[in-house]
């Protein structure tokens, strides 16, 4: 019975050794989560918008003329008076914007009022890029000449009765603006 006492004892030391030594290879370990799912986004847009003026009149003196009660119809023209207009367009979006201009400009059969002529910064094809929150102005045009000739500057021509009358809206082409966002 000493005998197998004795293996026993044997046995267990050499696991007790074997074991101490097995614990002292181990290294640190550690662990951690990750979620994964913390992510948000918010699409930017594209918004743009455009805004025009009220008809401004100056006289051939440089003097601007004030006529609350008027916007688009006007009386008493004379030689030398020019109307001016500004069209903006905004990017009211938060992306840069690539903008196409279709439309605008004078319509090429519109001089048909001798001594009238018509300006637009506004034409047909235009393209431009805009930062969120920017606008640009153009300027829209039409001067009666000082030097007006024609039938309606005749001796008594402006003494007529009946006033002449001219509508202009012909004279401007339609525009619109595509917005695209810039690459």
């Amino acid at each position: 019975m000493k005998k197998n006492k004795t293996v026993a004892y044997m046995m267990a030391a050499a696991l007790l050794i074997g074991g101490a030594g097995l614990g002292t290879k181990a290294l640190f370990s550690d662990s951690a989560k990750a979620d994964g799912n913390d992510l948000v986004i918010t699409m930017g847009n594209l918004n743009v918008d455009t805004e025009e003026s009220k008809w401004t009149v100056t006289s051939a003196d440089g003097t601007e003329i004030k006529d609350k009660n008027l916007e688009n119809n006007f009386e008493n023209v004379k030689p030398g008076d020019t109307f001016e207009k500004t069209v903006t367009i905004k990017n009211e979006g938060s992306l840069r914007q690539d903008l196409k201009v279709t439309g605008g400009g004078i319509v090429a059969e519109s001089n048909v009022i001798p001594g009238v002529e018509a300006t637009s910064e506004l034409y047909d094809n235009q393209e431009f890029s805009l930062a969120p929150g920017t606008s640009q102005d153009f300027k829209i045009k039409v001067k009666v000449s000082e030097n007006m000739g024609g039938d309606y500057q005749t001796e008594g021509s402006f003494n007529k009765e009946n006033k002449q009358t001219f509508n202009l809206d012909s004279m401007f082409n339609a525009y619109e603006i595509q917005a695209n966002q810039t690459k």
